[in-house]
C-alpha cells in the first residue's frame, strides 16, 4: 500500500491493491477504505488549486508537482532531468502517476549512485578493502574482509547520513529529523539472502547456514566505530588526493 500510495495511484488502484490482500472486502469497502487512505497521506486539493493539503505527505506531493511543472523537470538530489516525454511542454499533463513514480524512482536512483560514491571514497581513505558485488533496486552488496566489517558497516551509515543531507539541502530543508538520517541496520553476511536472520534451508539443501549479523547506528557507536574511524583517518588524509 505504501508504493501504491507514493507512486501516485489512484482510489481505484488502492482498492484493487486492498483486495488482493482482503479478498473478502466487498469492492465498495475497499473503494471507501482506499479514499480514506489517500486523504490520511495524500490530503485533499485545495479547492481551485493544485496544492495538496492535510495529509501526512502532502508536502512531498506537492513539491514533486512543483517540480514537474517546470519546462524541463529535475530530480533535486543530482539534478538529473526526466524524460523529454515527460516535460509538461510534451505531455501536456503534469502530476499524471507515471510523472510521480517517475521522479521517486529517479530521485532513488540518484541516491544509489551517490552512495556508491560515497562508499568508495571513504573505504579508500579509511584503508578499508571493500569490492561491490551486486546492487539490486534499492540494495548494495559489498565484499568486505572480515576484521572490517563493523568498520564499513559504520562508514555506509555516514555515507548515508551524506546522501541524505545532500538531499535535504537541495530541497531547502536545514534542519533534518534523525530518522532518516541513518539506515535501519547494514547487514553482514555469508551467504546471499534478503534478511541475515532468514533461513536458507531448500528442498534440496535441508541445512539452514547460520545467520548473519545485522548493525544498526546505536549498535556500532556502542562498538567503539566512530573512535576507530577517527583513529584509521588520522594522519592519512593529506596523502590522498582530493576527489
Amino acid at each position: 500500500m505504501n508504493y501504491c500510495l507514493l507512486y501516485g495511484g489512484g482510489k481505484k488502484t488502492a482498492a484493487k491493491t486492498i483486495r488482493m490482500w482482503h479478498a473478502d472486502y466487498p469492492e465498495a469497502k475497499a473503494l471507501q477504505k482506499a479514499d480514506a487512505l489517500l486523504g490520511a497521506f495524500k490530503g485533499k486539493k485545495a479547492r481551485g488549486t493544485n496544492v495538496f493539503i492535510g495529509g501526512t505527505a502532502s508536502q512531498a506531493f506537492n513539491k514533486m508537482l512543483d517540480l514537474l511543472s517546470q519546462p524541463e523537470p529535475a530530480t533535486p538530489l543530482l539534478g538529473t532531468r526526466l524524460p523529454p516525454a515527460m516535460w509538461p511542454a510534451n505531455s501536456g499533463n503534469n502530476g499524471s502517476p507515471g510523472q510521480l513514480n517517475a521522479t521517486v524512482q529517479q530521485t532513488g536512483s540518484s541516491a544509489l549512485h551517490c552512495i556508491l560514491v560515497g562508499n568508495w571514497w571513504i573505504a579508500k581513505r579509511a584503508g578499508i578493502i571493500s569490492a561491490l558485488g551486486v546492487t539490486i533496486h534499492d540494495e548494495f552488496h559489498y565484499n568486505v574482509l572480515a576484521h572490517q566489517i563493523k568498520l564499513f558497516a559504520y562508514c555506509q551509515q555516514i555515507v548515508h547520513m551524506w546522501m541524505w543531507t545532500l538531499l535535504n539541502y537541495n530541497l531547502g530543508i536545514y534542519e533534518l529529523a534523525i530518522a532518516p538520517l541513518f539506515a535501519s541496520a547494514i547487514a553482514a553476511d555469508t551467504v546471499f539472502r534478503k534478511e541475515a536472520s532468514a533461513g536458507t534451508a531448500t528442498p534440496s539443501s535441508p541445512k539452514n547456514v547460520p545467520p548473519g549479523k545485522e548493525y544498526t547506528m546505536d549498535a556500532l557507536c556502542k562498538l567503539g566505530m566512530p573512535a576507530e574511524l577517527e583513529k584509521v583517518f588520522d594522519g592519512k588524509l593529506d596523502k590522498f588526493s582530493t576527489v
